[in-house]
C-alpha cells in the first residue's frame, strides 16, 4: 500500500514558563539528519501552556515503510528528548500523517505493515472531518509509563485534503491541537494521584478516624489532622484544575466528533471516572477531618464541676476582691421613727386649716430632702 504525502508531526505540551520549552527549541534548530524530509518547526503560547510543534514531510507517493523511516529521522534528531524531553511537559502527541484511498479494513491493515504493529481485531479509531484518526499508542495513565500519545491519521488525496488537515492540527487555533492540550493536563494530574498516592492519602484519613474514634493521645491525632489537611488541600487543588481541562476537552469533543462510541469519548469517560473518584474521595476527607475537630473540642472541654446547690444564695453580693459586702444598715435607727410620726402628728393639729396645709407642704419638702440626701452622698462616693 502506497502513502500519499507521508508525514510525522509532533507537538509537546508544556506548562507556561517552563524552561525545557526553551531548551526544546534550541535542539530543533538543527537540521535533521535526512535529506528527503522538508522539516517545519513552530512554538507559541496558549491557554497557559508553552507549545513546540515540529513535522518531518515528504511529497508524493511513498512506500508504506516511509512512516518508519521518518520516525528513525526523527528519532536521531530530537535524540534523547523524543522519549524524554527537557523539562516538566505534560505530554506529547505523535501523528503519522497521509493519504491514502483506502476503507476500515484495509487502514487497520496498512497501519500494520506501516508500523509493524501486532495484528488486533480492531484499534480506537475517530472519524474527523478529514479522514480517520487511529489510537496506535495510548499516553500514560500512570507515573510509570510513557507520557507521549501516538496516533495515524488517514486522509482522502484529493486536493485541497492536506489543508484542511493543517487547519485542524497545525496552529494555535487548530481544535485538534488544542483538544490534545486538554487531554495531557489532565493526563498529567491523573499520574500525580496514582494508586501509590490514593492508596497513602486512605491511609492518613484512616490514622485520623481510627485517632478520633478511640481515646489516643492529642498530640498524634493532631499530626494525623495535619497531615490529612495537607493532602486533602492538595487533592482539591488537582481536583479543580482536573474539572477544569475535562470541561474544556468535552467542548472540544463536541466540535470535532458526534459519535459517543469514537477514542475521543472513550477518553472524556476515563476523565469523567476519574473526578468521580476524586470526588468521593474528597467526600471522605471532609468527614474525617470533621469528626476528628469533634473529637479534639471534646478533649479540650474542662471537667464538669459538683452540682449547684438548691439553697437560696446569700443576700449579700461579693465586691471587687472577691469577699462578701456588708449589710446595708438602715438610715436611722429604729427609735427615731415612731418619733418622727408623734411629731408630725402633734405639727397637724391646729384649729386653722392653712396653717395644716403649710405644716404638711414643710414636712413633706423635709422629708425628701432626707430620703434623698444619703442616696446622692452614696453614689458620689
Amino acid at each position: 500500500m502506497e502513502l500519499y504525502d507521508p508525514a510525522l508531526t509532533v507537538a509537546f505540551f508544556y506548562p507556561a514558563g517552563d524552561e525545557g520549552s526553551d531548551l526544546l527549541w534550541q535542539a530543533v534548530q538543527s537540521p535533521p539528519p535526512g535529506k528527503k524530509s522538508r522539516l517545519r518547526r513552530r512554538r507559541f503560547g496558549t491557554d497557559g501552556a508553552g507549545i513546540v510543534q515540529v513535522a518531518l514531510e515528504r511529497e508524493g507517493h511513498w512506500e508504506a515503510s516511509t512512516w518508519r523511516e521518518l520516525a528513525g529521522e526523527m528519532e536521531r534528531w530530537l535524540g534523547m528528548a523524543w522519549d524524554n524531553p527537557p523539562g516538566q511537559p505534560w505530554g506529547s502527541t505523535r501523528i503519522y500523517l497521509a493519504g491514502s484511498v483506502t476503507g476500515l479494513y484495509e487502514e487497520q491493515q496498512l497501519l500494520q505493515e506501516a508500523l509493524a504493529l501486532p495484528g488486533q481485531p480492531s484499534r480506537p479509531m475517530t472519524p474527523l472531518p478529514t479522514g480517520r484518526i487511529w489510537l496506535v499508542v495510548p499516553p500514560a495513565m500512570t507515573a510509570e509509563g510513557n507520557p507521549a500519545a501516538t496516533y495515524a491519521w488517514l486522509h482522502s488525496p484529493r486536493e485541497g485534503s492536506r489543508q484542511e488537515v493543517e487547519t485542524l492540527w497545525w496552529g494555535e487555533k487548530a481544535p485538534l491541537l488544542r483538544l490534545e492540550l486538554y487531554l495531557h493536563r489532565a493526563l498529567h494530574l491523573l499520574r500525580q494521584y496514582g494508586p501509590k498516592e490514593r492508596a497513602d492519602f486512605w491511609a492518613t484519613l484512616e490514622e485520623v478516624e481510627a485517632g478520633a474514634s478511640s481515646p489516643a493521645e492529642e498530640s498524634l491525632l493532631r499530626q494525623a489532622c495535619r497531615s490529612a489537611l495537607r493532602k486533602t488541600a492538595s487533592l482539591n487543588r488537582r481536583h479543580n484544575l482536573l474539572r477544569s481541562s475535562t470541561y474544556l476537552y468535552r467542548q472540544m469533543v463536541s466540535e470535532l466528533c458526534q459519535d459517543k462510541g469514537s477514542l475521543l469519548a472513550w477518553y472524556e469517560k476515563r476523565l469523567e471516572e476519574a473526578l468521580t473518584q476524586w470526588g468521593y474521595d474528597l467526600e471522605r476527607a471532609d468527614r474525617s477531618i470533621a469528626l476528628a475537630q469533634t473529637a479534639l473540642a471534646l478533649q479540650s472541654e474542662p471537667p464538669a464541676g459538683p452540682p449547684m446547690s438548691a439553697q437560696p444564695a446569700p443576700a449579700t453580693s461579693p465586691t471587687s476582691e472577691g469577699t462578701p459586702a456588708a449589710p446595708r444598715r438602715p438610715i436611722l435607727p429604729w427609735p427615731a421613727y415612731p418619733v418622727a410620726a408623734a411629731i408630725i402628728a402633734l405639727c397637724l393639729v391646729d384649729e386653722n386649716y392653712l396653717v395644716i396645709a403649710a405644716r404638711a407642704a414643710f414636712l413633706l419638702v423635709l422629708s425628701l430632702a432626707l430620703w434623698a440626701y444619703p442616696r446622692l452622698h452614696r453614689s458620689a462616693r
